[in-house]
């Protein structure tokens, strides 16, 4: 049993001090000023991603540190759960949020999306929507998310004005500077337009690179959702993006924009 001294003071009663090496027992409210713990004191790691005022230990904050890389592994256990959605154990909402860039293998094929809209979480697990490349499946330990998010590879399109007429080649284009995959696209309007449809095109080399064309309805002046490219749809450096409209709206649209979201081919070889 380890020492204790005892210390007498005038009209007190005599308290007992452990020794410096001695196990002390209970929580951390019974420290108070700015106790100075033994080298070499151990603690319990917590669970990737606590964002707590937990103490951290060096094994926790080696694991952050090889986290920093490019390429984070997804927490939890991700399960896919359609073509455009899986679920991971906890709840992650805080962090995966829509422009969050992903990627995964399907038998050793690697394939690239984007988080969609914000993630949800209903317990235990978050379920995560996204558009680009369709998840068919996903090898194990495969699915990582990225440091970067697609604001920093978007093209931005614009045509001011009334969206009064069909036509080719009607915005500003965009000449790839590298090798990109193509992930969606949204598209917005200053004042909705009303009865039928306002719908663009968006090509590569004037060959579309959406089955599904970003369309807005009448009244609507958003896509509440990003319009998915053509799975494995990619550029090659030089290749020219160009929009059409393809219809316009009986009251028309004015101010019609668009985002179109890339991701830099080399990334996916990297970890």
């Amino acid at each position: 049993m380890a020492t204790r001294y005892k210390i007498l003071h005038s009209g007190s009663p005599a308290a007992n001090f452990p020794t410096l090496n001695q196990n002390t027992s209970g929580t951390a409210a019974n420290l108070s000023g700015t106790p100075a713990l033994p080298n070499g004191t151990t603690a319990t790691t917590q669970s990737a991603n606590d964002n707590s005022t937990k103490l951290a230990t060096t094994a926790y904050v080696d694991g952050k540190a090889s986290g920093s890389s490019l390429w984070t592994l997804m927490p939890g256990t991700p399960t896919r759960a359609s073509n455009t959605t899986f679920t991971v154990t906890g709840d992650i909402t805080t962090y995966v949020a829509k422009g969050m860039i992903i990627k995964w293998t399907e038998s050793s094929t690697v394939r690239c999306a984007m988080v969609s809209i914000p993630s949800t979480y209903g317990a235990p697990n978050t379920t995560i929507t996204i558009v680009g490349d369709i998840m068919a499946s996903i090898d194990a330990s495969s699915l990582k998310y990225c440091m970067l998010g697609a604001e920093m590879f978007q093209k931005n399109f614009a045509i001011a004005g009334t969206i009064g007429a069909t036509g080719t080649d009607i915005a500003n284009a965009y000449y790839a500077t590298e090798p990109m995959r193509v992930i969606g696209a949204d598209l917005q309007v200053g004042t909705a337009g009303t009865t039928n449809n306002t719908t663009i095109d968006i090509n590569k080399g004037g060959t579309t690179m959406f089955t599904t064309k970003p369309t807005l309805a009448t009244t609507v002046a958003s896509s509440s959702t990003p319009f998915t490219a053509d799975t494995a749809t990619s550029l090659a450096l030089g290749d020219k993006v160009t929009i059409d409209i393809d219809a316009i709206q009986t009251t028309a649209a004015i101010d019609l924009y668009s985002q179109l979201y890339l991701f830099p081919t080399r990334y996916l070889s990297l970890s």
